[in-house]
């Protein structure tokens, strides 16, 4: 009973889920766990394994003959058999397909986010009014009856070409090899939409904010003006995109004449695993310190977590040590420095703005380090974050850090990087050490000229995963 009303039933899944994983690709897996009172040192081999699933293989078995009764369709009519899920790495289950239908004919693509992008390509064909497939709402009295008498054995037809084509995507990526860093940035429609960094088809015209630069295969947690936490690929956004498939379709983003939900910001999972505090920030200045481990296991959820709302939207979740310190920037161009010792797992106002301000991002520092400050309209400089005031007491205005209004989101400098301008018309390399180190009170650097028109929506350093929350 201990151990079901306990974290370590969630650990025992984790282990037996990882032995699975690791026995696809050996003959031999350990099972090892320990907490207050008890510890598990064992082992299993595959051949054990694929004893324990025998019910399983033959059940799938079975149903593979039904489909193909169904559907009127031989062994050796089948082109491609599609391997997708978790499950589908077992080799048993591999060498059952391949028996079947031919090794030549079975193919993996996308393991684990293909069903997902299945639904959502079914989704949107329904969305678009493009697709006869029964489909249930909450307001359906009764559920649907998915199998139409007017397909084939009463087997659903689905939009073959764009499944094909997301397909062919998933191929062609997996040739190329892991992916390159990718821009996360959102439209002025509300949109998040992904690109590779040397994408020629970047939409900077209509992006109203840039979230970051970032890994474009790394798990990703997506934020949302709803309190919703997405975990993603950038990647898998990206190849969304190019089949018509949006991220808002697929989540099933709210919408009413009085606002849309949209992505604001973006954090990496794995700094988040490995550290000892998160930290998140609103952008009315409200923040708490959080156990890394019972967020992370709401986080590694299938279905997206949903925190309770909060005065303001999510503006950081920040992976934060004990000695660390963070930084707080306003739209003022006011900032304060907290050391993480002083923060309260209970909500409370760190940054006190207006209303029509708020908060524009934050940073987790040790010291000694540097800031890298920029703005809109394409001035920075670099700042010492020791000489921004510590924090005495919750709910200050803080110290004045920008002379120029309209501030981005702060980063972490990187002497040895250049800095990336991004404005709503182009793509700017600016070398690091143009930027002066300057004082409190110094006026800005003019980083590029911008034109008629032009504004910056964002700033990253070169070969390194940047993220602006």
């Amino acid at each position: 009973i201990n151990l079901i009303g306990s974290f370590a039933a969630l650990q025992m899944f984790d282990i037996a889920e990882g032995a699975k994983r690791q026995l696809s690709g050996s003959l031999r897996a350990s099972l090892n766990m320990s907490g207050k009172g008890y510890t598990v040192l064992d082992a299993i081999t595959r051949s054990e394994f694929e004893r324990l699933i025998r019910p399983e293989v033959r059940a799938i078995e079975e149903r593979l003959d039904e489909v193909l009764i169904a559907s009127g369709l031989r062994e050796d009519q089948i082109d491609v058999v599609i391997r997708t899920g978790g499950s589908s790495q077992i080799p048993a289950f591999i060498n059952m397909l391949n028996s079947r239908f031919g090794e030549a004919n079975v193919r993996e693509v996308d393991a684990f986010s293909s069903v997902t992008a299945g639904l959502g390509i079914v989704a949107h064909q329904i969305e678009q009014g493009r697709s006869d497939i029964p489909y249930h709402t909450p307001a359906s009295s009764s559920p649907p009856d998915y199998l139409d008498e007017t397909h084939q054995g009463g087997v659903p037809v689905l939009d073959l070409p764009r499944m094909l084509q997301f397909i062919q995507i998933q191929e062609q990526r997996e040739h190329a090899g892991p992916a390159q860093r990718m821009l996360a940035l959102v439209g002025e429609d509300d949109r998040l939409r992904a690109y590779a960094e040397n994408d020629e088809d970047i939409d900077l015209g209509t992006a109203a904010d840039f979230l970051g630069a970032v890994a474009g295969d790394a798990k990703h947690i997506l934020m949302t003006t709803d309190y919703r936490f997405l975990t993603k690929t950038l990647r898998q956004l990206a190849d969304w995109r190019e089949v018509g498939i949006q991220l808002e379709e697929v989540e099933r983003f709210r919408s009413d004449k009085f606002s849309s939900e949209r992505v604001c910001g973006i954090q990496a999972w794995d700094p988040l695993a490995n550290s000892e505090h998160i930290f998140f920030l609103t952008t009315l200045g409200y923040g708490r310190l959080m156990p890394a481990e019972s967020l992370l296991t709401k986080l590694g959820q299938p279905v997206p977590y949903q925190m309770k709302a909060a005065r303001g939207f999510p503006s950081a979740l920040l992976p934060v040590q004990s000695e660390s310190e963070v930084i707080i920037l306003s739209q003022a161009g006011r900032a304060i420095r907290v050391p993480v010792a002083m923060l309260s797992r209970i909500e409370q106002r760190l940054l006190a703005v207006p209303l029509r301000s708020g908060v524009v991002g934050a940073v987790a520092v040790d010291q000694p380090s540097t800031l890298l400050l920029a703005t809109a309209s394409g001035y920075a400089k670099r700042l010492s974050t020791a000489s921004i005031p510590l924090m005495t007491e919750p709910g200050t205005t803080g110290t004045k850090v920008m002379t120029r209004s309209n501030p981005l989101p702060p980063l972490v400098d990187q002497p040895d990087s250049d800095l990336v301008v991004l404005t709503n018309r182009r793509c700017v390399m600016v070398p690091s050490a143009d930027i002066p180190l300057c004082d409190l009170d110094k006026t800005e650097h003019k980083l590029l000229s911008l034109r008629s028109g032009e504004r910056v929506i964002g700033v990253y350093f070169a070969g390194s995963e940047s993220r602006l929350q």
